[in-house]
């Protein structure tokens, strides 16, 4: 089997073509709310490359975008990594922040408020969700099967 590669073509880079390996999974850092809509983009790609059908890739978007938004929102940096794989039929996606560790337990939701959801529609729009805090940080680990 061959590696697959994925050509990027992006107004940023201004016409030029990066190639980036795709068969080794995915990593990105965020820092700021500003470059989410980046990330989404990117994972995106990646999942297309890596075969991932489009719910899928729709789901695990939004999903991580909003693991991604809290880890900013905790981090004192606004700082967030995110590694994705496919080592099989399922997507795992890894976001890390530093900052307090967080065990995966919200605090009691304002039912007023448009802000509090998004760990519940994460875990509705995935397989599973798994916290990991240590004292660095939390990790937050996402993982969908493909259709």
């Amino acid at each position: 089997m061959t590696t697959p590669r994925l050509v990027c073509l992006s107004p940023r880079w201004l016409g030029s073509r990066e190639t980036m390996e795709v068969a080794r999974g995915f990593a990105a850092s965020v820092r700021g709310f500003g470059q989410l809509r980046d990330l989404r983009d990117r994972l995106t790609t990646w999942m297309s490359a890596s075969g991932v059908d489009e719910v899928t890739q729709a789901d695990l978007a939004l999903a991580v975008h909003e693991v991604a938004t809290n880890g900013i929102e905790a981090s004192p940096s606004d700082e967030v990594a995110i590694e994705a794989d496919r080592p099989t039929e399922v997507v795992r996606v890894v976001v890390t922040n530093e900052g307090e560790p967080f065990g995966g337990v919200p605090g009691p939701k304002d039912p007023t408020s448009a802000r509090g959801r998004g760990l519940d529609i994460a875990a509705a729009l995935t397989d599973s969700v798994t916290f990991d805090p240590s004292e660095r940080g939390t990790a937050v680990t996402l993982t969908k099967r493909v259709r």
